[in-house]
């Protein structure tokens, strides 16, 4: 096991949890929190007294005009008619007086008995908007059986997900080159149109926004033609389409997302409930007399327990996410270095998502709990030293910026060596580091990050609306939400929500995906340049061979690259030193 000191640290970790957990359950309720209080500050089904009467009910002021929510009683049932009356406190007279009651029923979102008049029901729900949000009107409107969106948004994510995954593997040069006739040919268009609309006169701002778009569109032509720019646009176009060959051969890549939130989910449903438990541990209070609102007060104890929860709920869902990069890191390495046999990728681990989750855990849970921390904790100051040194490099442009550097190699690049290694996290940091920096191919890093960045955008887009046409479709086939526009605008918007982080972990599962076969091509390549400069190679010694891929940069023993080849089709050409087939720029 890799970094064996951060598997102790997560250990003791769970261990301090765990006693928190345990002393939440105990002395803990939910109850403490859902349970509403009379004017009295009595709690509806706790308190001596009231302890049968579990809902809150409004009654109605003394004139009967509209409903007083700052004085409510505790109540056994809620009132179902006009006939009954109860009890109530009346500001007007300064003292409880017997009040008619309205019919009312209990929706089950919460312990209060709601007017079934909806002017009375409208009433309650502006003055009670007021104190806890704008979104408690749509809450109100979520119907109990909402939660069947939740399959159809996976199904139609999965469904998008694979299909866009598909369209970049078979035209990503068609969209790249739409994108840069957009980028060049469009704006000069628009620039010299803008022209001719201050020249007219309809537009005298005309000028300014031609001048821009332009000057935009030229430099672009100008950028855009260089040779080094292309090259590079070929590069990471190869990339894309191999990551995306790499997911659409591998299926189990596109469950990894819903393995990964479902992870997600059920790590954060448990630490949010220890800390909701934990809350209840301290003492409720009310803000001032005959007031409803409360607040709670904390001991030292629980202050620190709660900060401790809050540390382990961002820790872990760091750690969930290094876990993601590790498993997709593995499987797309795996899936490269698998050789073809008459362009067929055969011999090849199937459903190996499943195995590099444990083969995560057995081996690299260590390096993962220590990478996480480091990145998690260290973030802040990388954000700092990187804005400190682009500023440095505005105001002294002579002088090198070295402060970013010292805490550059510590970020996801880590989990893509610690996969290829299997080495300790700072090891494989710097690993990383030193073939960004040794390896001429990462030139075109910049260049894939930002197609990546355009195509993930598109993707998420697509996801999120796929999901909320997906869940229209539904209510149309199986119209169980009723006639209700409003109940029906409110599910698509929760679905197309929920498709958000699914659609979050397709555009993370390619971006892993491509920077893996970014770094796997450039050790192709730099085993083939090797080759050709050691006709008899060596094993690589020192401390870059002993912990940069020693299998691939050396002992291969006259393997020859031609009859050995790893790289897709989409890289076949590059890594032979010729040139892709692709894309040209007509600018």
């Amino acid at each position: 096991c890799t970094d064996i000191g951060g598997l102790f640290f997560l250990w003791a970790t769970l261990c301090i949890l765990a006693w928190i957990s345990k002393h939440a359950i105990q002395n803990g309720s939910l109850l403490r929190l859902h349970t509403s209080i009379d004017y009295q500050g009595n709690m509806c089904g706790r308190s001596p007294g009231v302890e049968d009467k579990m809902f809150s009910y409004w009654c109605m002021h003394s004139n009967e005009s509209s409903i007083n929510l700052k004085y409510p009683i505790c109540v056994e049932e809620c009132p179902q008619s006009n006939a009954s009356s109860h009890k109530c406190y009346s500001a007007m007279l300064g003292l409880p007086t017997l009040i008619p009651d309205y019919p009312s029923k209990n929706l089950g979102l919460s312990p209060y008995c709601w007017p079934k008049d909806y002017a009375l029901r409208d009433q309650v729900k502006d003055e009670r908007s007021q104190e806890i949000g704008s979104v408690f009107r749509g809450i109100l409107l979520i119907p109990e059986n909402a939660w069947l969106v939740f399959p159809v948004t996976c199904v139609s994510a999965s469904i998008m997900g694979y299909l866009y995954f598909k369209m970049l593997e078979k035209c990503v040069d068609f969209v790249i080159l739409v994108f840069v006739l957009a980028a060049t040919n469009l704006s000069v268009i628009c620039g010299l149109l803008a022209f001719y609309s201050a020249y007219s006169g309809t537009d005298a701002r005309g000028w300014v926004v031609g001048a821009g778009l332009l000057l935009f569109g030229c430099i672009a032509i100008h950028v855009l033609s260089k040779s080094d720019t292309q090259a590079a646009i070929g590069k990471a176009a190869g990339c894309i389409e191999a990551a995306c060959e790499c997911i659409n051969q591998e299926f189990s890549l596109l469950m990894e997302p819903i393995v990964s939130l479902t992870i997600r989910v059920t790590i954060l449903l448990y630490l949010f409930a220890i800390l909701l438990l934990t809350v209840t541990c301290g003492d409720m209070e009310r803000l001032h007399k005959h007031d409803v609102r409360k607040h709670i007060v904390f001991s030292a104890e629980e202050s620190a327990s709660l900060g401790f929860i809050l540390f382990v709920i961002f820790w872990f869902m760091e750690m969930s996410t290094s876990m993601s990069q590790y498993v997709l890191a593995w499987v797309s390495e795996r899936w490269y270095f698998t050789p073809y046999v008459n362009d067929q990728k055969l011999d090849w681990e199937r459903h190996a998502v499943f195995k590099g989750y444990f083969n995560a855990i057995r081996y690299h849970m260590g390096s993962i709990a220590f990478g996480s921390f480091l990145i998690l904790t260290l973030r802040p100051l990388r954000i700092m030293l990187h804005i400190f040194d682009a500023l440095q490099a505005k105001l002294c442009p002579g002088h090198q910026q070295q402060h970013f550097r010292l805490l550059r190699h510590i970020s996801k690049d880590a989990y893509l060596m610690l996969a290829m290694c299997s080495d300790s996290f700072l090891r494989s940091a710097k690993s990383a580091e030193y073939m960004r920096n040794s390896s001429e191919d990462f030139k075109s890093i910049t260049m894939l990050n930002g197609l990546q960045g355009m195509f993930q955008f598109g993707g998420l887009l697509a996801i999120s609306l796929s999901s909320g046409l997906g869940t229209l479709l539904f209510f149309q086939l199986f119209p169980i939400f009723g006639p209700d526009t409003k109940v029906r605008d409110n599910v698509i918007w929760i679905a197309m929500a929920c498709s958000v982080p699914i659609g979050i972990g397709y555009m993370t599962l390619f971006d892993t995906v491509g920077d893996t076969i970014l770094y796997c091509w450039a050790v192709q390549q730099s085993r083939h340049h090797y080759r050709l400069s050691h006709q008899r190679p060596k094993s690589v010694t020192g401390w870059h061979g002993a912990t940069f891929l020693p299998g691939f940069l050396g002992d291969y023993q006259g393997e020859t690259f031609e009859k050995v080849n790893y790289a897709p089709e989409a890289l076949r050409e590059l890594v032979l030193c010729r040139t892709r087939r692709g894309i040209t720029f007509p600018c």
